[in-house]
């Protein structure tokens, strides 16, 4: 009888509450994806970047340095997400956005057109949390005891102030 060997599995702690999780390196850039979440080849995510849940980072965008995708959140086109920024919830930043700083997003709203932001911080509605993935899969998100303590963390390390600027179109030469 032959025993059946598997191939050992990348496993990563995303430090969400979730503990290590079935993840890979990607290939343009070498940054941390989940197995459950997906970025394109043409995609860069940074080395110490990370992209987990159920989120998608498509065509030509960036996320560098050391920012967060999580939730269901999609970042596409030619956006641009660095430094210590955290996108989470159901965000969809799509064409030349760029998020940077400190910035956290935990909310279902939408960036696009040029748009720049930095330092930002968006507070969840009562609907959001109701609407949150880490309450609507137990298994994603958070600890099984407290759903909010992800958010509840990110939120306590960032600054308090929200800045939007108009973004004239960089080039993408400028983003790595």
């Amino acid at each position: 009888m032959h025993a059946k060997t598997e191939q050992p599995q990348n496993l990563h702690d995303f430090r969400d509450g979730n503990g290590p999780v079935p993840a890979h390196r990607h290939s343009n850039g070498g940054g941390w994806v989940a197995d459950s979440a997906h970025a394109d080849d043409t995609a860069y995510i940074g080395e110490h970047a990370c992209v987990f849940g159920y989120a998608a980072v498509r065509d030509e965008s960036v996320v560098t340095d050391y920012a967060e995708i999580s939730g269901f959140s999609v970042i596409q086109d030619r956006a641009y997400i660095r430094e210590r920024a955290v996108v989470r919830g159901s965000c969809h930043v799509k064409d030349d956005a760029e998020i940077k700083g400190n910035t956290f997003i935990n909310r279902h709203i939408i960036l696009g057109k040029n748009t720049l932001l930095q330092r930002g911080r968006f507070h969840p509605t009562r609907e959001d949390c109701l609407n949150c993935p880490a309450l609507m899969d137990e298994n994603y998100g958070a600890t099984k005891t407290d759903h909010c303590t992800y958010c509840i963390q990110k939120m306590r390390r960032l600054h308090l102030s929200i800045l939007f600027k108009p973004l004239s179109h960089p080039g993408v030469e400028s983003r790595a």
